[in-house]
């Protein structure tokens, strides 16, 4: 499990639902205040910024900037804008001045915690004990702590490897099952067995047509991991999308191809230190 030597420590209970229509898909939230008001936030470490849906306690803050972020389809919600969040809480952890998108209350989103928040702390994501440790610095230094690269769109990666192929995987909590790229999983078809058809939703809740696998055995930070189910899908209007981005900054695009999800994620213990861009795999 993970531990921690730091004086200042939060711990917050994890809340693991697993998916009705797939054992092995699961959301994993934490509870938590915007303001007074109670809220259920998915734990994403695939969202830029927290997502609140418009109410009494946000309805009233201005516009801070333009729209919201994308999912998996490329599209984002309608209408969504962005805030700042004067108080935030989550357990016991009073988070200040938060970036966040406000979503219509028309809108089926789910609230997000992303790295708006998350990203201002070390985390432990202590799937073990079902809790999420926030510390103020550092963490546990007899861990095997390893350079943590961003996406360029903000979101923590780790390399992985099927057998001698390695690629780079987003480590996203929000993502209920592992995503490979569909292009990447016709390209490696013995890694991934096609179990089934299904419809899928992108974390704006656009449906999307996916393929339901068994994934072959990964490799991250030398431990292995068991084959594990995913859904193959199109992330090419994903791709193009952070492709628009990039060039509109004059930066490289860098295409997802994987975006490892709960499956293979709760199977372990793991330390994000982000202020420090350092990560470390605990346990499991």
């Amino acid at each position: 499990a993970v531990a921690c030597q730091t004086r200042h420590v939060r711990s917050i209970d994890l809340i693991i639902e697993p998916d009705p229509d797939d054992p092995e898909a699961s959301d994993v939230c934490v509870d938590g205040f915007v303001g007074d008001e109670p809220v259920r936030f998915r734990l994403d470490t695939g969202a830029a910024r927290c997502r609140v849906v418009d109410s009494e306690s946000v309805r009233s803050l201005p516009t801070a900037g333009g729209d919201g972020g994308f999912g998996a389809t490329g599209s984002g919600i309608p209408g969504e804008d962005e805030i700042v969040i004067s108080r935030l809480q989550i357990g016991d952890a009073e988070i200040r001045d938060v970036v966040a998108t406000r979503t219509p209350p028309e809108i089926d989103a789910f609230p997000l915690l992303g790295l708006s928040a998350l990203g201002r702390w070390t985390c432990g994501f202590d799937f073990t004990a079902r809790r999420l440790v926030l510390a103020t610095s550092g963490g546990d230094e007899q861990v095997d702590w390893r350079p943590l690269e961003l996406h360029p769109l903000g979101q923590p990666t780790v390399p992985l490897s099927f057998d001698d192929i390695t690629v780079t995987g987003i480590w996203d909590t929000g993502a209920s099952l592992t995503a490979i790229d569909q292009t990447f999983a016709d390209e490696q078809s013995s890694l991934f067995e096609p179990l089934r058809e299904s419809v899928g939703f992108d974390a704006n809740g656009v449906e999307m047509a996916t393929t339901i696998a068994r994934m072959a055995e990964i490799t991250v930070a030398g431990r292995q991991f068991e084959p594990s189910a995913c859904a193959s899908v199109d992330l090419g209007p994903l791709n193009e999308a952070i492709d628009r981005l990039a060039s509109a900054d004059g930066r490289s695009p860098d295409p997802m191809s994987v975006i490892l999800g709960m499956p293979v994620i709760a199977s372990a213990d793991w330390w994000f230190d982000f202020p420090a861009r350092r990560w470390a795999l605990v346990s499991g």
